[in-house]
C-alpha cells in the first residue's frame, strides 16, 4: 500500500510544492519517504501570447441548385514572451546534437510566419427539390494552423522559472495539520 502527500510552503523568498510518496502508514508517520518529488518556483510569471486572425469570405450561387463558397484566412502567432521581460530559454543548432547549444535569454522560442494563408472552399448541390424529399449534398476543404500555444506554454515551465529534483528513501520530516481550532481547513505540509 502506498500512501501519496503534497504540500505547499515558503521559505524566504523561494516557494516550492512537494510531493511524497510513502510505502504505507506507519512509513509516513515515522517521515520515510520511499520517493520524494521537490519543485522550486521563482514566480509568478506571465506569459503572454499574442495572435492575430483575419478572414474573408463569398458566397457565389453559380445555378439555382450549386452555391460555392470561398474564403481565406490569415494567422498570425509570433513567439510568446514574459510580461516582465523574463522570456523563456530556447535551443539553437537543434537539428545537429552535436552544435546544440542554449540560445541566450530572450531568443525567441520560434520564428514567426508571415505566410499562414488557409484557403477554404465549400461547395452546396441541392439534388432534389420535391416538398418531403428535400436533398443536399455539400463538401467543403480548407487548410487549418495550429496557433502552437500550447506546446509554447511548456516553454514557461521549465528554467529560469521552475526546477525540480528527485529524491528516494530520503527522511523527511512531515508536518500534519488536519484541522485549525476553529474548524477551517489546512493542508499538509513538509519540511526536510
Amino acid at each position: 500500500m502506498g500512501l501519496i502527500t503534497g504540500g505547499s510552503r515558503r521559505f524566504t523568498t523561494i516557494p516550492f510544492y512537494s510531493q511524497l510518496f510513502h510505502r504505507g502508514i506507519a512509513n509516513a508517520i515515522l517521515g520515510t519517504s520511499a520517493a520524494t518529488s521537490l519543485t522550486f518556483s521563482d514566480g509568478p510569471f506571465y506569459p503572454v501570447f499574442v495572435n492575430f486572425s483575419a478572414y474573408a469570405q463569398d458566397t457565389w450561387k453559380v445555378t439555382p441548385r450549386l452555391m460555392l463558397t470561398y474564403g481565406i484566412r490569415w494567422e498570425l502567432s509570433p513567439s510568446p514572451e514574459e510580461a516582465r521581460g523574463r522570456d523563456p530559454y530556447t535551443v539553437i543548432g537543434f537539428d545537429n546534437p552535436a552544435t546544440m547549444t542554449l540560445a541566450p535569454q530572450g531568443t525567441p522560442l520560434y520564428k514567426t510566419t508571415y505566410r499562414n494563408f488557409a484557403p477554404r472552399v465549400g461547395v452546396a448541390y441541392q439534388l432534389s427539390w420535391r416538398k418531403g424529399r428535400e436533398t443536399l449534398l455539400r463538401g467543403g476543404f480548407g487548410i487549418f494552423y495550429d496557433l502552437g500555444n500550447g506546446d509554447a506554454g511548456g516553454g514557461f515551465g521549465g528554467y529560469p522559472f521552475s526546477a525540480q529534483t528527485n529524491l528516494t528513501n530520503s527522511t523527511i520530516r512531515v508536518i500534519w495539520l488536519l484541522q485549525g481550532p476553529g474548524g477551517e481547513g489546512q493542508s499538509a505540509g513538509t519540511t526536510i
